[in-house]
């Protein structure tokens, strides 16, 4: 029994710090999305190499760091979109410096481009 417990132990322990770097750097991502974000900077801030941490996060969350980055940035820029902010106002507000490419990344992950989704965002709700 003894040696049960501990391995149960060890295991939640090795996964808390294996995936507690994880959970800072989603953290760091919804707090400064709207920053130009560096995988240095997320490394920076959860202490492991580039490489590593892209692993880690990758095993975690099915996502590159960056592929998260643009999902968050999309989420956010749907809500001004819906505040009434133009494509060039939301993609600034959420950390894309241009607006073409903002448009294309909206476009990959919602599947239509914003200026679609700003006639009708009823069908996305």
């Amino acid at each position: 029994d003894g040696d049960w417990s501990s391995d149960v132990c060890s295991s939640d322990l090795d996964n808390y710090k294996i995936y507690k770097p994880v959970e800072t750097s989603i953290s760091f991502i919804r707090t400064h999305y709207m920053h130009n974000i560096t995988l240095e900077d997320i490394c920076h801030e959860v202490k492991l190499t580039p490489s590593y941490f892209g692993k880690l996060f990758k095993d975690y969350n099915d996502k590159t760091p960056f592929e998260y980055l643009h999902m968050v940035r999309i989420q956010k820029s749907e809500e001004l979109l819906l505040l009434g902010y133009s494509i060039t106002e939301a993609s600034e507000a959420v950390g894309f410096n241009d607006p073409f490419y903002f448009s294309k990344v909206f476009k990959k992950i919602k599947g239509l481009c914003p200026r679609d989704y700003m006639k009708d965002p009823s069908r996305l709700l």
